[in-house]
């Protein structure tokens, strides 16, 4: 099952690549690998454990915290029709308590932390639970062994096992075309309350090397003629030195990519924007997340909207559309505050915009107040950013939601932003067709959303 997505109103399909970078490792050990993404298929649980039948012994499957309780089910039943099946959750949701957290869930015989993929090709040589780095498996006693200290394999990266994915399935709602990930870090030094990078990585960013993304960008291209790229990233711009380098490499040797990556506002300058424009970016998504200053500062953002509503003009000045998310109904909202945030995002007027409901990831500070202060109005399995069941202190859930909802339509129906968004985007004839009907279907969502 999917992620909960920042900004959108139903799960999205994105390419698993981390199963794909997991398969690379089985294979390197001589493990034959299937990978099926049952939710971008379009398959029923029901029919997915058809699947399960043949040579099947190793079952690796990514469960979220949204879709955790149907994740449980489906692994269940599973286990019934191949009680000999070794099933291993991929996640890093839990954090310390993964091991506790085993122990009640009897189903699942090992959890896998999501940045430790290489564990599996240690896991298929047969070494014992106590020397796999972020792995914890139940012991010969029934308890759960051993979760190692934070570490990630990261920059040791082999590519993934892309042959195993069915790119068509994953398309650019601009261009239509086949779209893919390209991880270039894992781990963030930021302090955001409701993200979980920080926790997980114990502050550290793991970069890849330039060369192993440039690698793996002309896989994508020569190999499976993927064009449209995502930078995978929790602050893509993080290392400027980094991802000048990374351009150079992508215009010397004549990759021809359209991508776009995820950024920070104290993270970019003018000559690296124009670097990246230069090398094929054409967006860039910022966590703008409030206009008010005081929310910012009480989220641990760092950042101030003066700075933000810099590198906006910055990137209006490289040349590149600027995408802002925003996240409301955290502890400290109120009316006031959404107020200031509604006018900020007319300021900012950027070419794409997603306004989300704070969700309570496990391992957030967020999280943890949320749950000490009851700000939860019903469970949170099956919500996403805009569903999530939270109320801030002074605004009630209810009313969250249709602030939302008047924001986000105030923005999509606006016949300029409309305008401006098909002269940019349409080149051709169906790419204005595929933007009109992707815009009515989104208006629909969220005129119809509750």
């Amino acid at each position: 099952m999917p992620e909960p997505r920042r900004g959108s109103d139903r799960p999205r399909c994105p390419p698993p690549i981390g199963l794909a970078y997991a398969a690379s490792f089985l294979r390197a050990e001589g493990v034959p690998c299937r990978l099926r993404d049952f939710a971008a298929e379009g398959v029923s649980p029901s029919a997915a454990l058809d699947e399960l039948g043949g040579p099947t012994d190793l079952l690796c499957v990514r469960v979220t915290a949204p879709t955790l309780d149907r994740d449980l089910a489906w692994l269940r039943e599973a286990k019934k029709r191949r009680p000999d099946l070794f099933i291993v959750a991929i996640t890093s949701m839990f954090g310390d308590e993964t091991g506790a957290w085993l122990d009640r869930h009897e189903v699942v015989d090992g959890v896998l932390r999501s940045d430790s993929e290489s564990t599996l090709s240690l896991l298929a040589r047969g070494v014992e639970d106590g020397l796999l780095t972020g792995f914890i498996a139940r012991g010969a006693n029934g308890h759960a062994a051993r979760y190692d200290a934070r570490q990630s394999d990261f920059p040791n990266y082999i590519l993934p096992a892309r042959d195993l994915l069915r790119h068509e399935l994953y398309r650019s709602p601009v261009t239509g075309a086949p779209m893919t990930i390209v991880e270039t870090s894992r781990g963030c030094p930021f302090l955001c309350v409701f993200c979980p990078a920080n926790a997980l990585t114990a502050g550290r960013v793991h970069q890849r090397p330039v060369a192993n993304v440039l690698d793996e960008l002309e896989v994508c291209v020569r190999e499976h003629g993927l064009r449209d790229v995502l930078f995978q990233a929790d602050t893509f711009t993080l290392d400027r030195a980094w991802v000048r380098a990374l351009c150079d490499g992508i215009i010397d040797r004549k990759i021809p990519l359209r991508w776009a990556a995820n950024s920070r506002a104290d993270t970019v300058d003018l000559e690296t924007l124009k670097r990246m424009k230069a090398a094929g970016c054409t967006s860039l998504g910022f966590g703008v997340e409030s206009g008010d200053d005081e929310q910012l500062r009480l989220m641990k953002k760092n950042l101030t909207t003066a700075q933000i509503r810099h590198a906006f003009a910055l990137c209006r000045e490289a040349g590149l559309r600027a995408h802002a998310f925003f996240v409301i109904g955290l502890p400290w909202e109120t009316r006031a505050s959404l107020d200031k945030t509604e006018r900020f995002a007319r300021e900012l007027a950027p070419d794409f915009l997603d306004i989300n409901i704070a969700f309570p990831l496990p391992n957030t500070e967020y999280d943890r107040i949320a749950r000490r202060e009851s700000l939860l109005e019903r469970p949170i399995a099956g919500r996403g950013y805009a569903t999530s069941p939270v109320r801030s202190r002074s605004v009630a859930h209810g009313e969250l939601q249709r602030r939302r909802r008047r924001m986000l339509l105030s923005a999509y129906i606006r016949p300029l932003y409309a305008w401006r968004t098909l002269r940019r985007e349409a080149s051709t004839f169906p790419q204005a067709l595929r933007l009109i009907g992707y815009g009515l279907r989104r208006v629909g969502q969220l005129a119809l959303s509750r």
